[in-house]
């Protein structure tokens, strides 16, 4: 049915079990917090137990479908067990073919399912998963917030490596001007020539000890061959031989040492022209000019080094890099320029930050003030930035990664009254006035910047600081996370005692049963999507499911499919089920009859099967009359 459906039956007829399989063939296990009895609930269900006493009540293999109906097509869901995944069809002319969409969103197929544990969890201290439930039902989208907060950290980014090389402008300065300065003083004219003198000295000198090394060499080569070796042959001739043989190898004997005594009385002279070369040379004008220009290079450069100028022949290192110092000075000035238009960019994303974080709170409100305008029993009202203290105590140890140190620091009640992070951002977000207040949260975060980046090291105690600062040693785009950190929007949850549109009352003011049906009014009017409830009157009595919940359906079950799991009569006779299933248990869970209220065998299975049944219809019939 379209309108509104009830699942019936006593306890432990199988009711949980639609509610779990539900949940898992339509992806919405993921709505549940870890933290919370009804994730414990579900996880223990959705489980194969290896034992009689384990818990779980799945089998391997086992499989739940699903038909959803969508712009007049349907559609078979299948979650298995086995890939604990769910697998998505599409009806095509009476047959079932695999849809090439497999994506299970809550556009493509919308569902809003609540257990009753989460509608306890909606109206807690902590408002966090009522206003994650309002954000999906507005449709409030944080993509464009979460864009503006990437492009402000990839700008940031940029501008850290630019000013990282604009930062060396000083010392690159400093180097160019000492640079310039001893270039200056190597190419003053008479410097200039006293350099040229010296160096064409030394390459004359170099030339003579070159040449005259070279001399040496071949002497001490020919000194070595012809006077330490040996010659000529050492065989005697022999007495026998015949005279004229005799007389010829004494003959050769002679030549050669007339020969190697020639050669030996030459190397010598050799010598001696070599050691007379050098001694003219050191008496001639030439070693004049040259002790000369020695003296005034070496009398120069005794002048430069006091003026910081170690080495002479420098001159061609300088000018090259001089010319690389002056490359280097061009880009770090371009660095320092293209810096300048980051950070102007980088604080128009801040901006735009801010701005797509106002449309959050503004959207919300918008949402609230549409939904509940007509409604007489519940009133929701956004506080921006204005959420309890242990939310955002919570939310801001979980951007430090600190469990519960820091507490002086963070968030601390003492005899002075509160003080921290926390109690300022609190502070600011009691102001009245929109501008005053976004300027003291604007303080706050531009603060925590400056003590994290290292720049104000006088807030905070020293551990607190050195734990910012090592955050964004670690993580270099800490400090600029720190620019667009909100406290989250608070939330003010009225009902009225009447259900008149009067005399509304803090919902945390109220029992357990008029928080519940509080909620429970509003997730009732709020959206037209498909509505699941898990049994909502565990924490109500029969006076709020008759003047609340009956109420509710009945206006609501015409723009909405509403399917309520319910052992409370009252629900399914006074709220005027238009389909009804029974269940009941016989060795296992069953149908026992399915139909609308208006059947007689539907009238009698609710009377026997539900506590109260009777009652329920005796009541309506006296109300209709």
């Amino acid at each position: 049915s379209p309108y509104s459906n009830a699942i019936v039956g006593g306890r432990g007829t199988g009711k949980s079990t639609i509610t779990h399989s539900l949940r898992a063939v339509s992806g919405k296990q993921s709505e549940l917090d870890e933290d919370t009895t009804p994730y414990q609930t579900y996880s223990k269900f959705m489980q194969v137990p290896k034992s009689k006493d384990d818990f779980g009540a799945l089998k391997e293999g086992t499989k739940v479908e699903l038909i959803y109906m969508r712009l007049g097509k349907r559609y078979r869901l299948i979650w298995s067990q086995v890939t604990n995944e769910t697998t998505v069809f599409e009806e095509d002319g009476g047959d079932w073919k695999t849809s090439q969409d497999q994506e299970i969103t809550k556009d493509r197929f919308p569902i809003d399912l609540y257990s009753q544990g989460q509608i306890a969890t909606l109206v807690g201290e902590n408002k966090q998963p009522l206003l994650e439930l309002i954000d999906r039902s507005a449709n409030i989208d944080h993509e464009e917030l979460q864009t503006a907060q990437l492009k402000f950290c990839a700008k940031r980014a940029e501008a850290r490596s630019l000013k990282q090389v604009a930062d060396q402008i000083p010392a690159l300065k400093r180097q160019l001007q000492d640079i310039r300065a001893k270039i200056q003083k190597l190419s003053q004219s008479n410097h200039q020539k006293i350099l040229t003198e010296y160096n064409k000295f030394q390459k004359q000198k170099q030339l003579f000890e070159t040449k005259k090394s070279e001399t040496w060499d071949l002497i001490n080569r020919l000194s070595g061959f012809f006077l330490h070796e040996e010659i000529v042959s050492t065989i005697a001739t022999p007495s026998d031989f015949d005279a004229d043989i005799q007389a010829f190898t004494n003959s050769l004997d002679t030549a050669v040492g007339k020969t190697k005594n020639a050669i030996k009385d030459s190397i010598e002279g050799l010598q001696t022209s070599v050691n007379d070369i050098e001694a003219v040379l050191i008496s001639s004008n030439w070693k004049a000019k040259f002790d000369q220009a020695v003296k005034q290079y070496t009398d120069l450069q005794l002048q430069l080094q006091n003026e910081g100028i170690n080495n002479l022949k420098e001159y061609g290192q300088l000018v090259q890099s001089e010319k690389e110092l002056a490359d280097k000075l061009v880009r770090a000035m371009n660095a320092q320029q293209q810096l300048q238009e980051k950070v102007k960019l980088a604080n128009e994303d801040l901006k735009e930050i801010r701005q797509q974080r106002l449309k959050q709170t503004e959207r919300r409100k918008l949402f609230l003030q549409e939904v509940l305008s007509d409604n007489h029993y519940v009133k929701i009202s956004v506080r921006p930035y204005g959420c309890s203290a242990m939310v955002m105590e919570h939310a801001f140890r979980d951007l430090l990664s600190a469990k519960t140190e820091f507490a002086s620091d963070i968030y601390i009640k003492g005899e002075n009254g509160k003080q921290g992070v926390v109690s300022s951002f609190l502070n600011a977000a009691k102001l009245p006035n929109q501008e005053d207040r976004d300027r003291a949260i604007f303080d706050i975060q531009s603060l925590l910047y400056k003590v994290s980046t290292g720049a104000d090291k006088q807030t905070f105690s020293a551990r607190f600081r050195n734990k910012l600062v090592n955050m964004n040693t670690q993580h270099q785009d800490f400090a600029d996370s720190l620019l667009y950190w909100f406290p989250e929007d608070g939330l003010d949850v009225e009902y009225s005692r009447t259900g008149d549109g009067k005399n509304f009352t803090p919902i945390t003011q109220g029992s357990a049963g008029q928080r519940a049906a509080a909620m429970l009014a509003f997730l009732l009017a709020h959206s037209e999507k498909p509505l699941f409830i898990d049994q909502p009157e565990d924490d109500l009595d029969n006076s709020l499911i008759y003047d609340l919940i009956v109420s509710q359906i009945k206006a609501t079950k015409s723009k909405r499919q509403i399917i309520m799991v319910t052992h409370n009569p009252n629900i399914v006779v006074n709220g005027d089920a238009e389909m009804v299933h029974a269940l009941d248990f016989n060795n296992q869970c069953f149908i026992k009859n399915k139909g609308s209220i208006q059947d007689s065998e539907m009238r009698e299975t609710i009377c026997r099967i539900m506590e109260g049944g009777t009652t329920a219809f005796n009541n309506r019939y006296k109300r209709l009359i």
